[in-house]
């Protein structure tokens, strides 16, 4: 009986965790509800727009985005982090030295 107490405790404190991460822009803005943690079980995380009805991104490994949508189709970027900060190691850095923002997205300066 215990360890399935345990077992409760531990599930429930996650899904709480998770359930709970917020997505935050570059700029440290509250993302909408289209944005989700690319790994929602990590303190923190990358986030991309994973729950757009269509042309959602994909999340990579390192928790930047790629697009679906037709006209940026394959575009790499990153849009946020659960980390209001971004400072958090879990939070992506794509190439931070060479980048541009256009329209709210920071894209590869080159």
């Amino acid at each position: 009986m215990h360890s399935h107490v345990t077992f409760f405790s531990l599930f429930a404190a996650v899904i709480a965790v998770a359930a709970s991460q917020l997505c935050y822009g570059l700029d440290g803005t509250q993302l909408d509800d289209t944005y989700a943690p690319c790994k929602p079980s990590a303190k923190h995380s990358g986030c991309c727009a994973t729950k757009r009805s269509s042309g959602a991104d994909v999340c990579l490994d390192n928790g930047l985005c790629m697009s679906t949508r037709d006209e940026l189709m394959g575009m790499i970027w990153q849009s946020g982090c659960t980390d209001s900060t971004g400072r958090d190691v879990a939070c992506p850095k794509m190439c931070p030295d060479g980048m541009v923002s256009i329209l709210g997205l920071l894209l590869i300066d080159g």
